[in-house]
């Protein structure tokens, strides 16, 4: 099982990074209708997966930062990187296995810049879904959002690559100008 995974990342990434992306075949029509989109707005990775060929979507990071998902689809063959907010969780079954604010946290606005980083070394468009409604307000969180919210702007306005921002929900304060800041920056 984690050779495939690989196997699926690996096919996903072009092979330098003075490669245009990894482009594959695609029976998928770029226009097609995509129905129950705003249903999704809770787990972005399932709106991401309807969206992309073959329903198709590869995150990475699961684990860490479980506020936004990072990952790679393909639209039209092309690989195009990944980041949303998300504030449900659901398993392979379709049951909601938890939830949270629609909020930016400290680990997850580190995920979102290193991945969107990572995108702009290998010239990899990002597309961003936002749904949000602000920071993080505990003790912990507190102590490091300043930081985590620079480096995630800081991602944004230096990446190179061609991104776009849909906002899919809430982009309130503060927290939501981060997430669609990339728009004003290109």
């Amino acid at each position: 099982e984690i050779y495939g995974e690989i196997r699926s990342l690996v096919s996903m990434l072009p092979s330098n990074n003075d490669e245009f992306g990894a482009d594959s075949e695609c029976t998928d029509d770029l226009n097609r209708a995509v129905s129950d989109l705003a249903g999704c707005v809770g787990d972005s990775s399932i709106a991401l997966s309807m969206i992309a060929d073959d329903n198709s979507y590869f995150e990475v990071k699961s684990g860490f930062g479980k506020q936004i998902t990072t990952g790679f689809i393909r639209l039209n063959g092309q690989t195009v990187g990944c980041v949303a907010n998300r504030s449900e969780g659901y398993d392979d079954e379709g049951k909601k296995v938890w939830d949270c604010d629609t909020v930016l946290t400290v680990e997850a606005a580190e995920k979102a810049a290193d991945f969107v980083n990572f995108c702009d070394s290998f010239d990899i468009p990002v597309l961003t879904l936002t749904n949000v409604t602000g920071y993080d307000a505990d003790m912990d969180c507190e102590k490091g959002i300043a930081r985590a919210a620079s480096k995630l702007a800081f991602a944004f306005a230096n990446a190179t690559v061609a991104k776009v921002n849909v906002v899919t929900g809430k982009a309130f304060g503060s927290a939501g100008n981060q997430m669609v800041i990339e728009e004003f920056m290109t």
